[in-house]
């Protein structure tokens, strides 16, 4: 197997073998595939849509997966190996049609939070619908970006912040180019009403099943997501996942101001780059606006997953890991600037080395650490080989770390 494949292939092998395992190791009452919204996205598949005025229901939740799920008859294991074969061959498709750079695509396929694609959730469905905007986008190809909009905006919520990333297409193609505005106004058109078109099914699936209209407005109150401003210093469920909510976070603020300097200089990067951006600075934003309080403090709940496991994190890895030493002053303004957010954010009151932030795994603290250590020393060229080495081993080690809790019921992100 030639070597770009098999590090491909590699963290997904691993986590398969590490569920075979705990499955056969662990008592039937300790260990499951079915946690936290997996049980949710069960309840759609064998009953449907029921909604609780009072309470947390299942309309919270977009129904392509659930109902993809009944219609393949597969058990929790085997919707999870579908889901891990659906974003490898998304991403092996991705990198072949788009030459993308084997290294950001190693390092994006064993990133902790690929966990997600390895269990029943959205994030691998989502993660090919949005497979196909990028594609699109990339092979100035509208028709493909439109069915990609329209199939994300049946899979999962996240789908609204595609809204906002067309826009912000538009805008940069429109100011790059004035003369063009016609065809990028009738474009992000286009991609602007199949995103709505996906969304609106759902509304109307669930008000159809349920006879309340906007249910999944009504039940995410229950979560207590509605607007407010940001409560610092941020939080999270646990300290564990807070530095990788954290690194989502510091990545999302950084692309809104890449996204700034590109409209105000008159840019033109790629146009799946822009969208990418997009995505994720819409996706921070709303986690800053519309996140629940937690201890009083705005909680980052999740925002890692709903960031790092799009093809969006992985366009951008490509994108922006240098392939070479970046200048001194650039080094230096980013240093400044992780300074000033870590103390804007309270960053600095996260524990990072002393500290049990999974259950059973003291490890995990200075893992984490090294990974924050192992994309600081990437970005700065040092020990280029290295350096990529550790960190792709690192990520696999944390995922299987956060695998595993997440199997035996600890909260993950």
């Amino acid at each position: 197997m030639r070597k770009p494949v098999f590090l491909l292939l590699l963290p997904g092998i691993l986590a398969v073998l590490l569920i075979v395992w705990c499955l056969q190791y662990y008592p039937d009452h300790l260990v499951s595939l079915l946690r936290w919204d997996a049980l949710w996205y069960e309840s759609i598949r064998a009953d449907g849509y029921h909604f609780e005025a009072n309470a947390k229901s299942n309309t919270g939740f977009f129904p392509l997966f659930s109902y993809l799920w009944r219609w393949l008859n597969l058990s929790p294991a085997g919707i999870s190996v579908l889901n891990g074969m659906l974003m490898l061959g998304t991403t092996y498709g991705l990198a072949r049609q788009l030459r993308l750079w084997w290294p950001a695509v190693w390092l994006f396929v064993a990133l902790p939070t690929s966990l997600f694609f390895y269990v029943p959730y959205t994030e691998a469905l989502f993660y090919a619908a949005s497979g196909l905007v990028v594609l699109g986008l990339a092979r100035q190809r509208p028709a493909l970006v439109a069915a990609g909009l329209l199939l994300g905006g049946i899979v999962r919520p996240s789908a609204l912040y595609f809204l906002p990333a067309a826009v912000g297409l538009g805008l940069v193609e429109i100011r790059h180019c004035p003369a063009e505005w016609r065809r990028w106004l009738g474009r992000s058109a286009l991609y602007l009403a199949s995103a709505a078109t996906g969304i609106g099914l759902v509304v109307l699936g669930q008000w159809y099943s349920t006879g309340i209209w906007l249910a999944y407005v009504k039940t995410q109150l229950h979560w207590g997501h509605t607007f407010k401003l940001p409560v610092l210093p941020l939080t999270s469920v646990s300290q564990g996942i807070m530095l990788l909510d954290a690194m989502a976070l510091v990545a999302g603020l950084a692309l809104g101001g890449w996204l700034l300097w590109v409209l105000i200089q008159r840019q033109r990067p790629a146009p799946e780059v822009i969208f990418a951006a997009g995505f994720v600075v819409a996706t921070v934003l709303n986690t800053l606006l519309y996140a629940p309080l937690l201890r009083g403090s705005t909680s980052l709940i999740s925002v890692a997953r709903y960031v790092f496991c799009t093809p969006f994190c992985l366009l951008l890895l490509h994108f922006f890991l240098p392939r070479q030493r970046p200048s001194g002053l650039l080094l230096a303004a980013t240093a400044a600037a992780g300074i000033v957010l870590t103390l804007l954010l309270g960053l600095w009151q996260m524990p990072v080395l002393n500290f049990r932030s999974l259950p059973g795994i003291a490890i995990a603290g200075p893992l984490l650490a090294l990974l924050l250590l192992g994309y600081t020393l990437l970005w700065a060229g040092v020990g280029y080989r290295l350096v990529r080495f550790s960190l792709y081993s690192l990520n696999i080690l944390l995922l299987l770390v956060l695998l595993r809790n997440y199997l035996l019921g600890y909260w993950v992100g």
